[in-house]
């Protein structure tokens, strides 16, 4: 069989051996453990306690000291108010004999115990556990398989949490460190262009804004008067997105290299989702508008008919036209945060940073997991709402010492810093049909453009050859006229 195959190929490939520490004679003790190593060196980031120990111990670990001090001896009054049933023996190492205890467990004798430095003692398999179980992080300190949060008292992580992408400190350092780090626009290259773009894009669409405003007074047909209506509408589009890259550019400044600290209370804040929606009214307009504005072009090329004159009814259903422009435009750009559809839109929520329960940005995952070991077995998990979830995690903490858990929604504009509209979905994201829907809107706009620019192309191509052939053949008949004169 191919799994027994397997367990045989990696049972050749360890060794077995008997530990004891340190390697000491003592009298009476019988007990030993009796492990399988590997043969060869491996990354001890991802073992604990006694197997970290033992591994790290033997010469087992890459880069893995052992954490136990072979000049640290237990003596006979060690662990003081512990144990009280040891049993002195003595111990000889090089000729040199020092009393020391044992317990008796199942018929055998071991003193297989960790030293503190504050002379508590821990059993070997909490030593590296990411636990401070000595009180004094000694059985901690030397292990090489945590990451330890910098402002947060004697709270560790596993060292391959650090630098991962999620939030496990509650002081947010596992991220936030010299290792690495974020802004909401990295690199200065980055920050340049923003600045650069989204000034640009405000002044020029307020000067095209303007100029074509102050023209629409001397528009004499009514396909002159809805042109120059539709350029003012992707204009103000294209303002609103240069305003949002101005101001995200502006939030980058205020921050810098505190924005990763500060990246809950930026994501779950107000001025994050106004962002969001500033920039997808203003990408939505401008897309609309550009959609409409290729339609009006293809039926005047196409009909060939000369416009009529512009009158006060054009001036009106250009209005019109513009006005649902901005409500569809609207309408996209504020259903994700309506709180009747938050189950589908809320990514997660933040806590005060004193709530080591919910740590970061926790979404609904972690919350059902948290509750499920507080309240035991949950039916249902993909219809647990987040007033639900709110209301069990409320009511796991006591309402006599009102605490203020802090709580606020991550909305769906904070699920990155820049505060866009989330494009990418995963394929478990509740928003997945929304998106998808937009997406298609979006992808059916860019379609209509293209094929009425290529339509029109094709058009005034034709009309153009044709009239060519027109001019060639008015001079054709000139010069037989000319001849028939003679």
């Amino acid at each position: 069989l191919k799994g027994l195959h397997n367990i045989e190929q990696l049972v050749s490939q360890c060794i077995k051996e008997k530990f004891i520490f340190p390697a000491h004679e003592i009298l009476g003790i019988t007990s030993q453990t009796e492990l399988y190593f590997p043969n060869t060196t491996v990354n001890c980031d991802n073992t604990f306690g006694e197997v970290y120990l033992y591994l790290s111990c033997t010469g087992r670990c890459k880069n893995s000291p052992c954490p136990l001090n072979i000049n640290k001896t237990l003596q006979y009054d060690s662990c003081p108010g512990q144990y009280p049933n040891r049993v002195y023996t003595l111990a000889n190492v090089s000729h040199n004999e020092y009393l020391t205890f044992a317990t008796k467990s199942r018929n055998e004798y071991s003193n297989n115990y960790f030293l503190c430095n504050n002379n508590k003692c821990v059993d070997y398999s909490k030593v590296c556990n990411l636990l401070d179980d000595c009180g004094d992080q000694s059985d901690e300190e030397r292990c090489t398989n945590h990451f330890k949060c910098r402002t947060t008292e004697n709270y560790y992580i596993t060292v391959s949490k650090q630098c991962d992408g999620v939030i496990d400190c509650p002081d947010f350092t596992d991220e936030c460190n010299d290792s690495c780090g974020n802004e909401i626009i990295d690199g200065t290259l980055l920050k340049i262009v923003s600045w650069t773009i989204g000034v640009l894009a405000v002044a020029l669409n307020v000067y095209v804004a303007v100029e074509n405003a102050l023209s629409l007074k001397k528009c004499t047909s009514s396909v002159q008067l809805y042109t120059k209506s539709l350029v003012i509408s992707i204009s103000i589009g294209d303002f609103m997105v240069g305003l949002y890259i101005v101001l995200i550019s502006i939030k980058d400044t205020i921050y810098g290299n505190d924005y990763c600290v500060s990246q809950a209370e930026w994501l779950s804040s107000v001025e994050c989702s106004s962002l969001g929606v500033i920039s997808t009214i203003g990408s939505q307009i401008s897309l609309f508008s550009m959609t409409v504005l290729s339609l009006l072009r293809l039926r005047a090329v196409a009909s060939r008919k000369i416009p009529g004159k512009a009158a006060r009814v054009h001036s009106f259903i250009a209005i019109g036209i513009i006005f649902l422009i901005i409500l569809a435009s609207t309408v996209v750009a504020i259903v994700p945060l309506l709180t009747r559809f938050e189950d589908f839109f809320v990514n997660a929520m933040t806590y005060d940073n004193t709530n080591n329960l919910f740590i970061g940005l926790p979404d609904k995952e972690v919350h059902f997991n948290v509750l499920q070991e507080y309240y035991g077995r949950i039916r249902n998990k993909v219809t647990l709402s987040w007033s639900r979830i709110n209301k069990m995690v409320d009511d796991m903490f006591s309402k006599e010492y009102n605490i203020d858990l802090g709580r606020k929604k991550v909305h769906f504009y904070g699920n990155d810093g820049v505060c866009l509209f989330k494009y990418f979905v995963k394929d478990n994201d509740p928003q997945l049909p929304y998106v998808y829907v937009i997406l298609a809107i979006n992808l059916g706009c860019f379609t209509i453009i293209t094929i009425s620019y290529i339509v029109i192309n094709f058009i005034s191509t034709k009309s153009s050859d044709h009239l060519d052939e027109s001019k060639e053949q008015k001079k054709k008949n000139k010069e037989k006229n000319k001849e028939k004169n003679k």
